[in-house]
């Protein structure tokens, strides 16, 4: 199967959210205690005006979705991402991700210590049960600590919903899928930065990613 280099060398398009929102302040929701529950910021989106991005073009969409939200990458080759525009430095996120019926040679997750466009860390599955920490760095995506991306069974394949996590603290970023650790790895170029949610197709297009109840916590 053709998929899943060291380096996937993939157009990336920008998708900036349009609203930012104060450290700490969970947006949507029931947010009664969550703050000494150690959430910092939490969106099950079912508030269409609570930040993300809403466009749709002839490439893709980021946009709500019967309270979820929906990445939708119509081009092949093609990342899309979004950002709730807050700043954080130490955190575990989680969100849970379902394939809508789309390409299942994707990938998709979640976003740490976003700079820009050129810069971050990201958390990635794949609908036939691929994985891996990325880092792209001045444009180039780099693939952590390993020469491919690896496979596992914790990873719900198909149709199926995952439950992703991705932890950065202090150098040590972490990826779990449905409780499972599913890779480690160091990495000191990024201290802190935005968080948020990325979903690509390959050669195929035609992905469909719905994420909800996006929780960024204390580690």
């Amino acid at each position: 199967m053709l998929k899943k280099f060291a380096v996937i060398s993939i157009l990336v398009l920008f998708i900036s959210s349009c609203t930012a929102f104060p450290f700490g302040s969970p947006i949507s929701g029931q947010t009664d205690g969550l703050q000494n529950a150690g959430i910092l910021f939490w969106d099950d989106f079912s508030d269409v005006t609570s930040g993300w991005d809403r466009q749709r073009t002839g490439d893709g969409v980021t946009d709500y979705e019967d309270g979820q939200y929906l990445i939708q990458v119509d081009r092949a080759n093609m990342n899309f991402f979004a950002n709730p525009s807050i700043s954080l430095a130490n955190v575990r996120l989680e969100v849970e991700a379902t394939n809508n019926g789309g390409e299942v040679n994707n990938e998709f997750g979640l976003i740490c210590r976003f700079q820009d466009r050129n810069d971050y860390y990201a958390g990635l599955i794949s609908s036939d049960g691929y994985f891996g920490i990325f880092k792209v760095k001045g444009g180039e995506t780099i693939l952590l600590g390993r020469d491919v991306m690896g496979q596992s069974a914790a990873i719900k394949t198909g149709l199926e919903k995952n439950l992703m996590r991705l932890d950065c603290v202090g150098k040590e970023i972490r990826l779990y899928a449905n409780g499972i650790q599913l890779d480690a790895c160091q990495d000191g170029d990024f201290a802190k930065g935005d968080v948020g949610l990325m979903a690509g197709a390959y050669r195929k297009p035609g992905v469909k990613i719905l994420f909800d109840n996006f929780m960024a916590l204390e580690p």
